[in-house]
């Protein structure tokens, strides 16, 4: 099904919270047609591409973030995830469908702990359109870079049209 001008083609905010090892699901639909589609799973949230150009800038967000990245904790505090995970949990589950390539922000944040925790409390947010990623740790951000790189070599041969 195509998009219309009547159906929507984005949402006001959704965040993806990430800590340790990621491992979303990756899929095509209708691959090698002028239908084509990748789709990225992330928790519950469900990303769709229409384009090998979107998949490259969503890509291209998390290369940039590389340098923000570095000061992110190999494995995030179990008490930062604990509320994390609380936060995400109130979170509805969503489908975006990019219709355009994605413009990305990166902004690294930090805040004092509470609680007497030594560190403080450091992450990376990935902002592209309408969607969030929060990085809490290194492992996160190096597992989701691998997982959008694959992405990437999916989009390539799932955007090639035959004719």
């Amino acid at each position: 099904m195509r998009n219309t001008m009547d159906s929507p083609t984005s949402i006001a905010r959704v965040t993806v919270l990430l800590a340790g090892e990621q491992h979303p699901n990756l899929g095509t639909q209708h691959a090698r047609t002028t239908d084509a589609r990748v789709v990225l799973t992330w928790d519950t949230v469900m990303l769709t591409f229409t384009s090998r150009l979107q998949v490259e800038a969503f890509r291209e967000a998390f290369v940039d973030a590389g340098n923000a990245a570095r000061v992110l904790p190999e494995v995030a505090d179990p008490r930062v995830v604990a509320g994390a995970l609380d936060f995400a949990a109130m979170m509805p589950a969503v489908s975006v469908v990019f219709t355009a390539a994605p413009t990305a922000v990166i902004c690294p944040g930090s805040a004092e702990t509470r609680g007497g925790w030594a560190h403080p409390t450091r992450w990376v947010d990935i902002r592209l359109g309408g969607v969030m990623f929060r990085i809490l740790d290194r492992r996160a951000f190096d597992s989701a870079t691998e997982t959008v790189t694959d992405l990437v070599a999916v989009a390539r041969t799932t955007f090639c049209v035959r004719r």
